[in-house]
């Protein structure tokens, strides 16, 4: 399954906009990217050596209800707090998808426990929804596409769970 996970992630909306934030590489460079330093802004908390970065995409609702569900935080790389003095912080890029630019946000490396192996299985209830979008900003899903659907953890969706896809056919006179 690890080419299906990405490093992006969905977020509640407001969570980028209160974390620490890029302010410029260090050296000045045009294309800020691994192996570079950054200086950012915000609280750090000394416990967290690494931090993720991100950038700010789409913000997905549901199409019935127009309930934001969560915001999209692009995974853009990595990086490592080197000094800190004050709400000022030195960092090292460890890795980048793209190049780093000033006001992408900094949030904590989340661990992400991957099961080596889980069954496939169905959902206790039924569960009826839509898909939202497709991950790589493509609009055609074929087998084995990443796709986002409206419904999750509250609904009942479990590691695991697989679910049909339908689409409305055309109506023949």
């Amino acid at each position: 399954i690890s080419p299906f996970l990405t490093g992006s992630r969905i977020v509640e909306p407001g969570v980028l906009e209160a974390a620490p934030y890029v302010l410029m590489g260090t050296q000045k460079h045009v294309v800020t990217g691994a192996g570079d330093s950054i200086n950012a802004r915000g609280e750090f908390d000394p416990k967290v050596p690494v931090y993720g970065l991100y950038r700010k995409g789409k913000v997905y609702t549901d199409d019935e209800t127009d309930e934001v569900l969560g915001v999209e935080a692009m995974d853009i790389g990595s990086v490592r707090v080197t000094k800190t003095e004050g709400d000022i912080a030195e960092m090292n890029v460890l890795r980048s998808t793209k190049e780093v630019l000033a006001q992408d946000r900094l949030l904590p490396s989340e661990e992400r426990r991957i099961d080596a192996i889980f069954y496939p299985s169905t959902p206790e209830n039924d569960i009826e929804g839509s898909i939202i979008d497709v991950e790589g900003g493509v609009n055609q899903v074929g087998a084995m596409s990443v796709v986002l659907i409206n419904r999750g953890k509250r609904e009942g969706i479990e590691v695991g769970n697989v679910l049909a896809i339908f689409d409305k056919g055309e109506r023949i006179i």
